[in-house]
């Protein structure tokens, strides 16, 4: 009986939110971004969030519509929200899929920072290897809800067990050497 309250007292103080790819259908365009905050019952956190994550005019940013806001600042409010309600884990679920390779690169610092800062885990659920790399200590890779890998993404790179794996990477590897031969084109 003791252990089982010390196991229930663990999970109820844990808490967690999720940063989702799909901010369209979860933020209302109609409502402005100080309406979402006032769930976490203070401005005065979502202003420090918004200003942790590079807005300059946090106040203008709580006064406007989601529908106004770009990609990027959609990503950062959704990051603000999150982290402004505490949790122990932050789920991101694709968070920088629509997002401009500058703008992916900007949030993703963003995150690690404030991931960093408030000594939050974070789950990071991606396809994008190089981001997956960018952020991540260790790796699952799965594949129909099975576990094909657990390591890290070094040794992601190593496995070749998995022909699962070796798609990704070698995708991954091909729109890298593309991007280069379309590079080294444009200067010629």
């Amino acid at each position: 009986f003791s252990s089982r309250r010390r196991h229930t007292r663990y999970w109820r103080d844990w808490s967690s939110d999720v940063c989702s790819s799909d901010l369209h259908s979860s933020l209302n365009p109609l409502k402005k971004v100080r309406d979402y905050f006032k769930d976490v019952d203070a401005v005065e956190k979502a202003e420090f969030w918004l200003n942790k994550l590079a807005f300059a005019q946090p106040g203008r940013i709580l006064d406007s519509r989601i529908h106004v806001l770009s990609g990027g600042e959609k990503q950062r409010v959704a990051i603000a929200l999150a982290m402004s309600k505490n949790p122990s884990l932050l789920i991101a679920d694709e968070p920088t899929t629509s997002l401009d390779v500058t703008t992916q690169r900007e949030v993703l610092e963003l995150l690690k920072g404030a991931i960093a800062d408030q000594n939050v885990s974070l789950l990071f659920i991606s396809h994008d290897l190089a981001v997956v790399q960018e952020v991540s200590e260790a790796v699952i890779l799965l594949r129909n809800g099975s576990t094909e890998f657990v390591g890290t993404i070094e040794n992601l790179f190593e496995f070749q067990e998995s022909g699962y794996a070796r798609t990704l990477i070698e995708s991954a590897f091909y729109l890298d050497s593309e991007l280069s031969r379309l590079l080294q084109r444009s200067h010629e």
